[in-house]
């Protein structure tokens, strides 16, 4: 090949183990972009004398003289005793890979094993998993049992402990609700069946059944009897003191606004599984409350919420004496004659693809800001460009492709070999 030509690799695997150097010293750049690269030591000595830019989620280093076989799979994976591999297999789960009890002789084949998902593993197989990689949980249990994976968020009711297999263990990665009346817990237990699961919610009345379902290392959060239990978030409003009388367990946030504030004597107690977010002109009022929760937001008066454009005045501000809420915004702009002093006790800002501001005013934004992408100079990222350095979308490509101007860029982009695949051998 002519010198001065560019190659990309997109693959999700990249086998770089027989890779020949010479075969590539003519490119003037290399770009790989992999999830996972196989290579070796006498590889990467030989890559490391390349023009190359590697981009990878992992590399694995093989020995030299060793054959290695790959076992890719897309969703979930189970094995069992009579799943067979070829020796030095390296496993690669795209999904939840599940470990039978009678699998130990099925592991031995197994040199590496990469689970992008989560781990079910009999507690005794665990030292037996070789070179282990999970980027999700790991769960392990004890007995010779079924496992059967559910929704994140698993919901008994009786139709479940009707069809509940005896001897399984149901997977549910988030949550297990027995929240509803009259379920028989104690024939679940006595069917054998248990859960995997971060949490647990249960009524007062299912606590003493429920520990036998779940480990240890469960979390179980009680709700009272008489107490009703509401998923979602919710407002505090008249439907609300309507439906509860001021006494439930809210599965996720609570939202009070400053004009509930005539509601506030009507909670008699809630639990809030998830935020609190309080218009700050109610705190002092509220912190007198039989309320519980995981974590409160103070939030100011005025709600602007799910515009694409929003400009902020000094006039808007004086006339939001309680301040102002700005969530799910594309671009807001404040005015140059906020103060630092203004913006930090009267704005607050969530979920804003970019905010634009003055340099004075940079760090008060940011002090009152969450999940805000851009905060800055707008001119300057409209032109998709680095406040300090000015690097932007054309700076970048002139780097990868050479040259500075639009034609550089297109005759680089044509003199170059472009490999898209799922496996690719160098």
């Amino acid at each position: 090949m002519a010198k001065g030509g560019m190659m990309i690799v997109n693959a999700d695997l990249l086998d770089a183990r027989r890779i020949n150097e010479d075969n590539y010293k003519d490119y003037t750049r290399i770009i790989i972009n992999s999830d996972l690269v196989l290579s070796t030591r006498r590889a990467n000595d030989a890559m490391a004398g390349l023009p190359l830019i590697m981009n990878c989620d992992r590399v694995i280093e093989l020995p030299d003289e060793c054959e290695y076989s790959l076992l890719p799979i897309n969703g979930d994976y189970r094995i069992s005793g009579d799943v067979s591999a070829k020796p030095n297999t390296i496993l690669k789960v795209d999904g939840d890979l599940v470990i039978e009890p009678n699998a130990d002789g099925a592991l031995n084949n197994f040199s590496h094993i990469l689970v992008d998902g989560n781990l079910v593993c009999p507690s005794k197989l665990m030292g037996e998993l070789h070179n282990l990689v999970v980027s999700g949980e790991t769960y392990t249990y004890t007995g010779d049992c079924d496992i059967k994976i559910t929704e994140a968020k698993l919901k008994v009711d009786r139709i479940f402990v009707l069809r509940a297999k005896p001897n399984t263990i149901y997977l549910a990665e988030k949550a297990v609700f027995i929240t509803e009346p009259d379920i028989d817990v104690k024939s679940l237990v006595e069917k054998g069946v248990r859960f995997l699961t971060k949490e647990i919610f249960v009524r007062d009345e299912y606590v003493e059944a429920s520990i036998d379902l779940v480990g240890e290392e469960t979390k179980l959060s009680v709700i009272q009897e008489d107490m009703p239990f509401l998923v979602g978030s919710l407002s505090l409003d008249e439907r609300f003191i309507e439906t509860t009388d001021g006494y439930a367990y809210i599965n996720g946030d609570f939202i009070i606004k400053r004009e509930s504030a005539h509601l506030l004597p009507k909670i008699k107690k809630v639990v809030v599984k998830g935020t609190v977010k309080l218009a700050k002109s109610l705190e002092s009022e509220f912190s007198k409350l039989d309320v519980t929760y995981d974590n409160i937001k103070l939030k100011k008066g005025r709600d602007i919420v799910g515009q694409v454009k929003v400009r902020i005045d000094k006039a808007l501000l004086d006339a939001s004496p309680d301040g102002i809420s700005v969530t799910g915004v594309t671009a807001v702009t404040l005015s140059k004659d906020i103060t630092p002093e203004e913006i930090i006790e009267k704005l607050d800002f969530t979920g804003i693809a970019k905010i634009k501001c003055t340099e004075e005013q940079e760090a008060a934004v940011a002090a009152v800001s969450e999940g805000v992408a851009k905060i800055g100079n707008s001119s300057l990222m409209n032109e998709g460009m680095d406040e300090e350095n000015g690097f932007g979308v054309k700076d970048a490509l002139g780097e990868v492709f050479g040259g500075s101007g639009p034609m550089d860029i297109i005759k680089g982009f044509l003199g170059s070999k472009i490999i898209n695949a799922d496996e690719y051998v160098l």
